[in-house]
């Protein structure tokens, strides 16, 4: 199974079952695709706009660049949520809350499993990345011995 997004596999390290992505530059490590199940945990408060409201909602943790793609990808059009720290929100009018709020709580659950199965794919072309670099090593050493083994029997 192939990631369905562009990841950098090649700076990507695992850890005890965490992933980490090392800065190429100056080697800095940063958690990648290590994310909690996310989950809306409670009502913050609500923006009345001139068509429609803004409501806000507290959740269980942040959400990172990777889950919010994936959230893009899952929510059906015109649904539309906006994450920032520890809150996410959308806005419709009153009377579409309910139904609004069951689509979104359902997308965050979709794209949750998501994440579960980007992560799978990563770690599988993380596999497949390093067994190809381990072949390709394999292939020079054999290539340098066969060399050295022609040089070492010439004729002088």
């Amino acid at each position: 199974m192939k990631p369905e997004l562009n990841h950098p596999i090649k700076n990507l390290i695992e850890k005890n079952g965490a992933l980490t992505k090392v800065d190429p530059i100056n080697r800095d490590q940063t958690a990648y695709l290590n994310l909690a199940p996310v989950s809306i945990v409670s009502r913050s408060r609500f923006e009345i706009l001139d068509l429609a409201t803004r409501y806000h909602f507290k959740l269980n943790g942040h959400t990172d660049e990777v889950w919010r793609a994936l959230f893009a990808r899952t929510v059906k059009p015109p649904l539309d949520a906006h994450f920032q720290g520890d809150e996410m929100s959308f806005a419709c009018i009153p009377e579409n809350l309910e139904g609004t709020y069951r689509e979104i709580k359902q997308a965050v659950e979709d794209t949750n499993q998501a994440y579960v199965k980007e992560r799978e794919a990563v770690i599988e072309a993380m596999n497949e990345l390093a067994d190809q670099t381990t072949k390709a090593a394999e292939t020079a050493k054999k290539r340098s011995q066969q060399i050295k083994k022609g040089f070492e029997e010439l004729e002088i």
